[in-house]
């Protein structure tokens, strides 16, 4: 399903294009999503460090399906943490057709998505806490030398 904005999110749109110079794709994907990563649904305008971490992700890797590379329905606002885990992550199944999937079932590949981020945050989760077990005792150490 091809996105189709209110009024007030067309005015939105517009602003965003004549007043911050959003490329027309840029307005309506961040306008789409209400500034929030449509992975993890965290507030990209909550303060300066949100906004500067927002990036246009391509659902399907533009790597892999390049033909798709401009569809509004392919283009999602990520915060620049799940985009870099997501990478060139592929949530279509072997089965399934490509285009099919983006135009009726846009909201099950983000869901796939957020699945795979969930995943790999755990992971990461893991290894931050070991990195900082380790890296706190040489911390430790360190400032306690006299």
């Amino acid at each position: 399903m091809t996105f189709v904005p209110t009024t007030h999110q067309n005015n939105a749109i517009t602003e965003l294009q004549q007043k911050v110079g959003f490329n027309q794709l840029t307005a309506i994907v961040w306008t789409r999503a209400y500034g929030r990563c449509e992975y993890c649904k965290q507030d990209l305008l909550k303060n300066r460090l949100g906004y500067a971490t927002g990036h246009i992700d391509h659902l399907l890797p533009k790597s892999k399906y390049p033909q798709y590379k401009d569809e509004i329905d392919n283009l999602v606002l990520s915060c620049s943490s799940c985009n870099g885990v997501k990478s060139n992550y592929d949530p279509i199944h072997p089965s399934e057709n490509e285009h099919q999937m983006l135009l009726n079932y846009r909201h099950e590949l983000i869901d796939r998505v957020r699945q795979y981020l969930r995943d790999q945050f755990r992971q990461y989760d893991r290894d931050w806490r070991i990195v900082l077990e380790i890296l706190s005792d040489i911390w430790w150490e360190k400032e306690n030398v006299i």
